[in-house]
């Protein structure tokens, strides 16, 4: 659906969107610079959150950039801004945006444009507008990009406004404020069942390595070795990510990295590599590569010194050493959120006890069915969410577009 004013009901308006807003962009800072406290920021990425629902600033967005950071002139937002991401790995999120209604001192952030509304424009019924159909379906037709779509200025001042009387402005917002909140809140326990798994899993994950036996404990050095392979040219780049997969990063997504113009410094990986992101690893990038490909020098890619050890053993000790916190005691933080374990000595020196080969492998079978069984039900969690998301929408959408009676 588009926004025509044949289409609607009368007494209605139309209005280019670029006519009733004035435009700012947000500051440049990148993620690896966002630290824990500082100057109040919103990112790109808390505009594509899960738990950004557009009408309101909630304190879970909140991100901060280091004090005295150079914001380059950018003026901090205004109860009312628009906060649009200008980037998107899809389609469907051209036009995901937040509305800012907080009371205090907040920047935009990176990879943002904000849209300031003249007054009369500055009401609620507006961002429920923005989250319709009708009206993202005219910034997400002419989106530019591939891999990565992107949204300017130009693009959105082109967008049709659809304005009712203030009257029926004031009671769409009274009528979807009540109905969305009670999709919300069916969406929060499913949110709630998804973290309750998540810690029944760790606590299966815990058990596992607190109950073996161990038969040696050696540094990481005398269990792995350190492999040099030379890149194929062409070749995809493998990403280790913090839930433990590691594939093509094409297999997942590309936003938000940053790709070398040469493959200088590059390293080939095969599949069946143990790969351990060197300042992510801590945190749980570390695992076993699907796919052969190339990866940068951050990386180790490693495979088993001794052949009665289990390298997938060895990515889950490692992967519940770091979330056990382990590991950030035995190296340096070079930056808030980041231990580096780039050098391989530092790597290396890591202890790791290891039960014989045949519980390994029982362990791994025992983890890998926990692995499997929560996906399956992360997989039903999502479906159900998908659906309440849908209704949400297309309620919103009816409503803002005079399709239903409030």
């Amino acid at each position: 659906m588009t926004i025509s004013p044949s289409k609607f009901p009368t007494r209605w308006e139309t209005v280019p969107f670029g006519a009733v807003h004035s435009f700012n962009k947000g500051i440049s800072i990148t993620k690896g610079e966002l630290v824990d406290s500082g100057i109040r920021i919103i990112n790109y990425g808390q505009i594509h959150a899960k738990n950004n629902l557009g009408v309101t600033t909630t304190p879970e967005l909140i991100r901060y950039a280091p004090a005295g950071f150079d914001l380059g002139g950018v003026r901090p937002l205004k109860q009312g801004d628009l906060v649009f991401a200008d980037t998107s790995e899809d389609r469907i999120g051209v036009g995901a945006f937040l509305r800012f209604d907080r009371d205090e001192e907040v920047y935009p952030g990176y990879h943002t444009l904000v849209a300031r509304p003249h007054d009369r424009f500055r009401h609620k019924y507006f961002s429920y507008l923005y989250l319709s159909d009708a009206w993202r379906d005219q910034i997400q037709r002419s989106a530019m990009g591939v891999k990565v779509f992107s949204i300017n200025q130009p693009l959105i001042k082109q967008a049709v406004i659809l304005v009712p009387p203030r009257t029926l402005q004031q009671r769409i917002v009274r009528f979807l404020d009540a109905e969305t909140a009670k999709i919300d809140h069916l969406i929060a326990k499913q949110r709630q069942l998804f973290a309750l798994l998540d810690l029944r899993n760790e606590a299966r994950w815990h058990a596992a390595f607190v109950e073996f036996t161990p038969v040696k404990t050696r540094p990481l050095k005398r269990l792995l070795v350190k492999q040099y392979r030379p890149v194929l040219k062409g070749s995809g780049v493998v990403t280790a990510f913090r839930d433990g997969e590691v594939t093509l990063r094409s297999n997942r997504r590309e936003e938000g990295f940053t790709f070398s113009e040469t493959e200088a410094g590059y390293q080939g990986v095969a599949a069946g590599d143990l790969v351990f992101h060197g300042l992510d690893g801590f945190a749980g990038a570390v695992g076993i590569s699907d796919s052969d490909g190339q990866s940068t020098p951050v990386y180790h890619v490693c495979r088993p010194r001794d052949s009665e050890d289990d390298l997938r053993f060895i990515a889950y000790s490692l992967r519940y050493l770091g979330h056990s916190g382990f590991l950030a005691t035995q190296a340096s933080s070079v930056r808030q959120r980041a231990v580096d374990f780039r050098n391989w000595q530092t790597f290396g020196q890591i202890p790791l006890s290891l039960p014989e080969g045949k519980e390994q492998q029982r362990i791994v079978a025992e983890l890998d069915a926990s692995a499997a069984a929560l996906a399956d039900a992360k997989a039903t969690i999502e479906r159900a969410v998908g659906l309440l998301q849908e209704r949400r929408s297309a309620l919103i959408t009816a409503a803002v577009t005079g399709q239903i009676e409030v």
